[in-house]
């Protein structure tokens, strides 16, 4: 108990030690929910009329998928996936189960898993878990990769490329036909090429309908993404999670993924609110333009102070570069009764310490404008404390 005493104290001492966030009346702009779905008290009433209340087990599904005594509910929210798709769909109970559980059951001793650099750290834990090799190339990067590609690929049966369509820290997109025009054009040699892309911040965003930056894609790009993951729990504003694939490929992860295997199933009840969500996605499009107003008006209050602008991304990053000071940025935007949370290492790599700010549908343009005079005012005070600072030392 010692030790894990100094190793707190090590990170208190680096800003670094978390605790769960308290109840406040803050306007919230840290939640995924990024259509404004979940808070929907109208879409919930509807929901609610519409579910058949007196069906036994509701509320607890009692095993795992694989042993569930009352299937229905999971089997046809991935009827309703593969028939949006033209694909399959296996459900996990998130996103991380789902990268862990696809990651490590594709990754043998043959494989080489080659990843973006600033894939989520679920991606990291599945290839961790797996028993392939890993790798990572610089972040969007496409010649890397390609080059990786050309020097690795005699050397295994399969190389497994993970990215995400929108980064969940950074909010810029992954060059998707890119990476699809290579890995089509890429002659292996015998190494089979896979593709495996990670839209837990696109889906209900971007794309036809909002089915995501890999619907959008060409035809015969398209064929070439092997498998595509879905999480519910942010646009759709439920729980859980789908990896999109063959039907061969389902086979194999319900029969290989340890994740899916031995996790008890959800409660049938998220099933069906989610399936309600995904079979209206494509309503929800007046929602998805007011989400990119609000980018775009937070988006130019800020100017040049956000890292990136990314052309549909409701992430937005403002580096601070320092924890203590993004703490402190924190603190002072809750007294202004702005809840944007500090992102901190191992999260992001020490010196890129920012507040990451998640835009919803549900934000008003003035709540918009509140938050972005509140950045301007703390950006210009901590450039006067620095030059006063610089003054004093000369």
């Amino acid at each position: 108990m010692k030790r894990i005493e100094e190793e707190l104290q090590g990170l208190a001492t680096a800003h670094r030690l978390r605790r769960l966030p308290k109840e406040g009346n803050l306007i919230d702009f840290t939640s995924n929910d990024y259509l404004g779905l979940a808070t929907d008290l109208q879409l919930q009433k509807a929901f609610l009329s519409f579910l058949d209340k007196s069906e036994p087990g509701l509320l607890g599904s009692g095993a795992a998928r694989l042993l569930a005594s009352r299937p229905k509910a999971a089997n046809d929210l991935e009827v309703s996936l593969a028939g949006l798709y033209n694909a399959e769909a296996l459900i996990f109970n998130s996103g991380y189960h789902a990268n862990v559980g696809v990651l490590s059951a594709l990754g043998d001793d043959k494989t080489l898993i080659l990843a973006d650099k600033l894939i989520h750290a679920s991606a990291i834990d599945g290839a961790g878990l797996a028993k392939a090799d890993f790798k990572r190339f610089p972040h969007n990067n496409i010649s890397k990769l390609a080059s990786l590609l050309e020097a690795e690929s005699s050397k295994y049966r399969r190389i497994l490329i993970t990215v995400e369509a929108i980064y969940s820290m950074d909010g810029d997109s992954a060059p998707l036909e890119e990476i699809c025009r290579i890995k089509k054009s890429f002659k292996a040699n015998g190494c089979e090429i896979m593709l495996y892309v990670d839209e837990a911040h696109s889906f209900g965003i971007c794309g036809p309908g909002g089915l995501g930056m890999t619907e959008a894609l060409p035809g015969d790009l398209k064929e070439e993404v092997d498998l595509r993951l879905l999480t519910f729990g942010k646009a759709a504003g439920s729980a859980g999670a789908a990896v999109i694939c063959s039907e061969m490929l389902k086979t194999y992860l319900l029969n290989k993924s340890r994740s899916f295997i031995f996790s008890t199933a959800l409660a049938p009840v998220n099933y069906l609110w989610t399936k309600y969500i995904v079979e209206r996605m494509a309503n929800f499009e007046p929602r998805r333009e007011k989400l990119k107003k609000n980018i775009s008006q937070l988006a130019a209050i800020l100017e040049e102070d956000i890292k990136k602008k990314p052309e549909c991304s409701h992430i937005m990053p403002f580096m601070i570069g320092n924890a203590a000071k993004a703490l402190d940025y924190s603190r002072r935007l809750a007294d202004a009764g702005l809840r944007v949370l500090a992102i901190r290492p191992p999260t992001v790599p020490a010196g890129t310490e920012r507040l990451r700010i998640s835009l919803s549908a549900a934000h008003s343009s003035e709540e918009i404008s509140r938050l972005g005079d509140e950045l301007l005012k703390l950006r210009h005070e901590s450039d006067s404390e620095t030059l006063s600072h610089f003054r004093d030392r000369v």
